[in-house]
């Protein structure tokens, strides 16, 4: 089994706990988690179900792991979760699934850059190539 990730992010005055894990090959998917104070702000699981049909190891679920702990690091930073104070205190049990930015988003922010640093700046830019994956599909033969 896979060891997960567990990482703490101060943004906006509060600490972020992002928590990652793989569920095993009985149950294959990754989930990932937000905490702040004990409660769970967002969640995300990505299923590897499919892929596994075509055979996966460990290194591949490691690597879709970190990639979707990343994603998840750069959306707090990105201030994804940026709610007021009591808000989270008036709706404790809300959770929250990462969407994919408007595509206009990105040419908003341009100013913003200048401000970043270069860590931020690459790990929005990984957190935005997640965010648009695609599945390419080749035929080995006419049949």
């Amino acid at each position: 089994m896979i060891t997960g990730f567990n990482t703490d992010i101060k943004h906006a005055d509060k600490v972020y706990h992002i928590q990652t894990e793989d569920k095993g090959l009985q149950n294959p998917y990754i989930e990932s988690l937000v905490y702040v104070g004990g409660e769970i702000l967002a969640s995300k699981k990505t299923s590897y179900a499919e892929q596994m049909k075509t055979g996966v190891d460990e290194k591949w679920i490691a690597g879709l792991m970190e990639q979707q702990h990343r994603t998840m690091i750069a959306a707090i930073k990105r201030g994804r979760f940026d709610h007021p104070a009591d808000e989270t205190k008036v709706k404790p049990t809300t959770r929250a699934t990462i969407a994919a930015p408007a595509p206009d988003a990105a040419k908003a922010s341009t100013g913003a850059a200048d401000e970043k640093t270069l860590d931020q700046v690459i790990i929005d830019y990984l957190a935005s190539e997640a965010e648009s994956e695609h599945l390419e599909l080749s035929l080995l033969n006419q049949a």
